[in-house]
C-alpha cells in the first residue's frame, strides 16, 4: 500500500474480519497511500481485531476511538494530507483501481467528489429498495465517467458518502469545519451530516460542479449485517450475523474474489457473497 496515491480512512466496528478482507483486497488491488482505520474495539470483537492489527499495522495506521468519535475522526482528518479518501469496513475490491489516477483526473477537472463504489450500469438503490435514475448528464472524458450535481437519484445523487468516494481537502474545508461543530457520534452521524449539507446547497456552491467515477466497477458494500444504531442487524440469516463471522468464518473463510467478479452487480451494496475455505 505505498504509492502517491490518496489517503484513506476506514471506518470500522464489530466487523474484524471484514477489515481484514477489505484490507487483504486492498493490498492486492489498490494503490492508496496512508491507510488509516478508526476502530471501535470492543467485546468479543477484540481478540481477532488484535490478530488484524498484528497482520496489517506495518502498513497501516490503526487508530481506536477512546473517548468520541468527532474528535478521533478529527484526529485522523489532521493526519491525511492532500486528499483524503472514505470506506466502511464492508467494502471489498476485486479489481484493480488507481486513486492516484483519480486524484489526478479531479486536479484537472471541476470534480468535487470522485467516487471509486459506482459503475456506470447502476441503476438501483439497495439499501433504499429502490431503482435510481442514472444522470441524463453522463459522459465518458479521459477514461473516467462523469455527471452533474443533481442529476440523478439516490446514489447518483450522494456526493458525501463514506462507502467509497476521494475529496480533494480544500473543495471540503468549509463542510468538514460545520460539521465539526455538530453532535457527531459515529460514522452514520458523520455521512448524514455531510450529505444534509449537499442535500441543501448545490455543490456548484463549493467550487466543483461534476462528480465521477472510474470505468470499470472494481468494488462493492456487501450489506450483510449492520453495526451502527438503527436496530436490529440487516440480515435475519444466522449465517450472516456479526458473531457468526467473528467466531466461525474469522480464520477459516476468505472471500471468493471470482464470485464478485463475475456477479451480475446493480446496485453499490449487496447481499450476496461466497466464502472459499482456507487450506490448513
Amino acid at each position: 500500500m505505498t504509492s502517491s496515491g490518496s489517503d484513506v480512512i476506514i471506518f470500522s466496528k464489530d466487523r474484524p474480519w471484514q477489515l481484514g478482507q477489505l484490507l487483504s483486497s486492498m493490498e492486492r488491488h489498490t494503490d492508496f497511500k496512508n491507510v488509516f482505520v478508526l476502530l471501535k474495539n470492543q467485546s468479543p470483537y477484540s481478540d481477532n481485531y488484535g490478530k488484524i492489527i498484528s497482520r496489517f499495522e506495518s502498513r497501516v495506521c490503526f487508530h481506536e476511538e477512546k473517548t468520541n468519535f468527532k474528535d478521533a475522526f478529527y484526529e485522523l482528518l489532521e493526519k491525511c494530507n492532500e486528499t483524503v479518501s472514505f470506506m466502511v469496513d464492508d467494502v471489498f475490491f476485486y479489481n484493480d483501481f488507481s486513486s492516484q489516477d483519480a486524484v489526478d483526473f479531479m486536479k484537472n477537472n471541476p470534480v468535487i467528489s470522485y467516487q471509486f463504489k459506482m459503475n456506470k450500469k447502476y441503476d438501483l438503490c439497495q439499501t433504499a429498495g429502490k431503482k435510481q435514475k442514472k444522470p441524463s448528464s453522463l459522459a465518458t472524458k479521459d477514461g473516467h465517467w462523469i455527471w452533474r450535481g443533481r442529476d440523478g437519484t439516490w446514489d447518483w445523487n450522494y456526493p458525501f458518502d463514506l462507502t467509497g468516494s476521494i475529496y480533494i481537502k480544500k473543495d471540503m474545508k468549509e463542510i468538514f469545519e460545520y460539521i465539526s461543530k455538530l453532535e457527531i457520534r459515529n460514522p452514520n452521524d458523520l455521512e448524514i451530516a455531510g450529505a444534509t449539507i449537499f442535500e441543501e446547497n448545490s455543490i456548484d456552491q463549493f467550487g466543483k460542479s461534476l462528480m465521477a467515477c472510474q470505468d470499470q466497477r472494481v468494488c462493492a458494500c456487501i450489506a450483510i449485517n449492520h453495526v451502527n444504531p438503527r436496530g436490529s442487524e440487516w440480515s435475519v440469516d444466522p449465517e450472516s450475523s456479526l458473531k457468526n463471522f467473528n467466531s466461525i468464518i474469522f480464520d477459516n473463510f476468505n472471500y471468493d474474489e471470482d464470485f464478485f467478479i463475475n456477479y451480475k452487480q446493480k446496485s453499490v451494496h449487496i447481499t450476496k457473497y461466497s466464502l472459499k475455505a482456507i487450506a490448513k
